[in-house]
């Protein structure tokens, strides 16, 4: 988690006039590393907040911050949770916090959510701190540790999963006032992250667990299940609801009323290709699914098998608040030209021309293309950019001024101040993938809905920090020539980034500044 500080008082002789009296006048809270003040720190929402953008550009390129930070925009998790309302009335959201523990994104989503779901001692701790009741915690963890549930008792907080027979016999020696909730074994085939290996009753046992419960005297209050993160099939939240239903109906066989659905969690945090702000070219992710379309499937399954109200429906989303709220800004502080052999035309044309192979887009904050077949883009979007995973050198390029070389003498390895021991954790760990955009290439911003870059674009590999050479962001990439002190910036950063990193090496945590452009509802 970093550390954050209130700083107040914005260095007016670090800015240009206009932006120092743009931000000061709005109120903005920015934060650095220290030790967290107690305040609550939501500047009031206005239309003069500063944007994202806004104060990307003030902390880069006119404070001259050299350290990689965040911008994280607050109201991004109030508008999520606008839409959740919208499309899920009927669902209480109980926000994952191993998600993202930063304070601020936890002090703005105390009024907006039901409770919170905990995993651990520390998550339940942290909550409570916070003012949050027992009550609306959910210790939604099936295999616990014995000192963890003796917290959670002595604390209030009693309701908690289980998905096996161990478990509901270590939880009757310690808190046998619990109320059990079952995590039941659902299809995540479908899903990036699949947690169906580790956690989960398998149908077949859910009734002897279930008689077990009751042999010992616990209350079974409901059923929990999770698709798994990332689910990319609505329809396997309609199949784990049916599931649901079936062992609502093998409890009432031994005498249960249970009260509680838990749909868990696999909502995703977006639905953006990642390429460029135009609303033109945005679309949802190649193959991804909408949160619409999820809320849609879902609605629907509650209402048809659920159809009593006195069933309360929660859910665990964690991603789904954060992940669009956070970006990150890291800073070149090295890069290296690695020059090669130029490749014949012919096998550069044909290179490109390979639909064979493994394809991604990347682009530059000022525009993108489609993929197509065939290796080329599709629209002629200025500013986008096609490459090849298989390492083919001197690939080409249509934009508007023309045909652009990528790398046919040289390409370049950069270096950032951040790194997968750091926020991007998130490649290992959760199957994400960083795209870089520029924010500023040659000591010069590069602004949005600019016109395509024009000159040269080179393939190129971005890494981290340390020594390690797991350490890599992006192993292959195309960006315009960068110089040191040039900074990249990536969206989507707040779905474990913060709440996993670490100081491997010495490295500090990126630190975080906040903004707020959206009003509580």
């Amino acid at each position: 988690m970093a550390e954050v500080q209130v700083d107040t008082h914005l260095r007016r002789s670090s800015l240009d006039l206009s932006m120092s009296d743009e931000l000061s006048s709005c109120g903005a809270v920015l934060l650095g590393p220290g030790p967290l003040s107690p305040r609550v720190l939501h500047p009031p929402p206005t239309d003069s907040l500063p944007s994202v953008r806004t104060l990307l550009e003030h902390k880069a390129l006119h404070e001259g911050l050299e350290d990689a930070f965040f911008v994280a925009d607050l109201g991004a998790v109030i508008r999520q949770h606008k839409k959740w309302q919208r499309c899920l009335p009927r669902v209480e959201p109980f926000y994952a916090v191993k998600c993202n523990t930063d304070p601020e994104v936890l002090r703005t989503l105390l009024p907006l959510c039901a409770g919170f779901d905990c995993a651990s001692k520390g998550e339940i701790e942290t909550m409570l701190g916070m003012g949050v009741s027992p009550s609306n915690i959910i210790y939604a963890n099936p295999c616990k540790s014995p000192e963890h549930i003796r917290y959670a008792r002595d604390h209030g907080v009693h309701l908690m999963t289980f998905d096996n027979a161990d478990e509901l016999a270590k939880v009757k020696a310690i808190n046998p006032q619990a109320k059990m909730v079952l995590r039941i074994l659902t299809d995540d085939s479908k899903s990036v992250c699949r947690f169906g290996t580790k956690f989960g009753a398998h149908l077949p046992a859910t009734y002897p667990l279930l008689q077990t419960a009751r042999h010992l005297g616990l209350d079974v209050v409901g059923v929990s299940f999770h698709v798994g993160s990332g689910c990319q099939d609505p329809m396997a939240f309609d199949d784990a609801v049916r599931r649901a239903k079936k062992v609502f109906e093998e409890g009432a066989r031994l005498g249960y009323r249970f009260s509680l659905l838990d749909v868990g969690g696999g909502f995703p945090g977006s639905e953006k290709r990642h390429s460029a702000d135009d609303p033109d070219i945005h679309g949802k992710a190649e193959g991804s699914v909408t949160f619409e379309a999820i809320a849609a499937v879902l609605g629907r399954a509650i209402y048809t098998h659920f159809p009593d109200p006195a069933v309360r429906v929660i859910a665990e989303p964690g991603r789904y608040y954060v992940a669009p709220a956070f970006t990150l800004a890291t800073t070149i502080t090295s890069r290296r030209a690695v020059y090669h052999p130029a490749v014949a035309a012919g096998d550069s044309l044909n290179a490109a021309n390979d639909s064979t192979l493994p394809q991604r887009a990347v682009s530059m904050d000022c525009g993108s293309a489609e993929v197509g077949e065939g290796g080329r883009a599709d629209g002629g979007k200025p500013g986008g950019v096609l490459i090849e995973e298989s390492g083919a050198e001197g690939l080409r390029q249509e934009t508007a001024q023309g045909t652009l070389s990528a790398g046919e003498d040289k390409s370049f390895m950069y270096y950032v101040n951040d790194g997968v021991y750091g926020s991007f954790n998130c490649l290992l760990f959760d199957h994400a993938q960083a795209f870089p955009k520029v924010l500023s290439a040659k000591a010069r911003p590069v602004r949005h809905k600019e016109s395509a870059w024009v000159g040269a674009w080179y393939e190129c590999s971005v890494w981290g920090p340390t020594c390690d050479s797991m350490d890599c962001i992006s192993k292959k990439t195309l960006l315009p020539e960068m110089m040191i002190g040039d900074w990249l910036y990536f969206e989507e950063m707040g779905a474990y980034t913060l709440s996993a990193a670490s100081r491997f090496n010495g490295f500090e945590l990126s630190h975080v500044f906040y903004t707020n452009t959206e009003a509580l509802p």
